[in-house]
């Protein structure tokens, strides 16, 4: 086969997959209602001279094998809800989402950004963090963790930056993060031993002329701080009591 004939198979091959990559992600993220199963496709076995001469006499008689039964995979266990909050089961079917209820108003703000030497920006990690603390204020939030004994200082948000330098620019992943102390049924930790989690999150994925980049920055982390907040506020009348 010649070099321009696997060349060409290569790109017929790799040029569709990437456009299905691309109608994925511009799909956002994916519902149960998105997600379908197809069964699983059985392939027949081998049959030996003696097999194969009984099922033609069975066949001649007027006997036909049973079908075997295609193995049902239930909804409940083939889709679920694969990003921080709660899961509900309900309608057949498992269902997540933010679940704030019960968050007190102190909650820790800290910032952290990563990048490259080479990736030159205007401003720093305490710039951020006073955007946050300021919206938190404003919102009668208190940015300070609660200072509890034998207990460790959550809940926190945490507000990240990955930079990268482009050509003419900069591209950044921006993410919110909220971590609790949470309680794992598959082990008894000691008193002095606590377990956090990501229990609800938002991100942010931008690309910038260097000269925008200040202000597309600053954009993306206060809608996601807004983001919190409202979700926090929506929730917050909606107290639950343990049972």
């Amino acid at each position: 086969m010649s070099n321009r004939l696997i060349l060409f198979l290569r790109k017929s091959l790799i040029t569709p997959m990437l456009f299905i990559g691309v109608g994925l992600i511009g799909q956002g993220k994916p519902t149960i209602e998105s997600i379908q199963t197809e069964p699983i496709p059985t392939f027949p076995e081998k049959k030996s001279k003696d097999q194969t001469a009984k099922d033609k006499n069975t066949q001649e008689e007027g006997f036909k094998a049973p079908l075997p039964a295609e193995k049902k995979i239930s909804p409940a266990t083939e889709s679920i809800y694969l990003y921080p909050g709660a899961l509900i089961y309900q309608n057949g079917r498992w269902e997540g989402g933010d679940y704030l209820v019960n968050l007190g108003d102190q909650i820790g703000v800290f910032v952290n950004i990563l990048k490259p030497e080479n990736a030159k920006i205007n401003f720093n990690e305490e710039d951020i963090k006073k955007r946050v603390i300021a919206a938190f204020t404003k919102a009668n939030l208190n940015p300070t963790p609660p200072s509890q004994a034998n207990k460790p200082p959550l809940p926190d948000l945490q507000i990240e930056l990955l930079i990268y330098p482009i050509t003419k620019g900069l591209a950044a992943y921006c993410s919110g993060r909220l971590f609790e102390s949470v309680t794992l049924e598959r082990f008894s930790m000691p008193e002095n031993v606590f377990f956090q989690a990501i229990t609800w999150e938002k991100k942010n994925l931008l690309v910038s002329p260097t000269n925008l980049f200040n202000e597309q920055v600053f954009k993306s982390v206060d809608e996601i701080t807004q983001a919190f907040i409202e979700r926090y506020q929506s929730q917050k009348g909606a107290a639950v009591t343990e049972n």
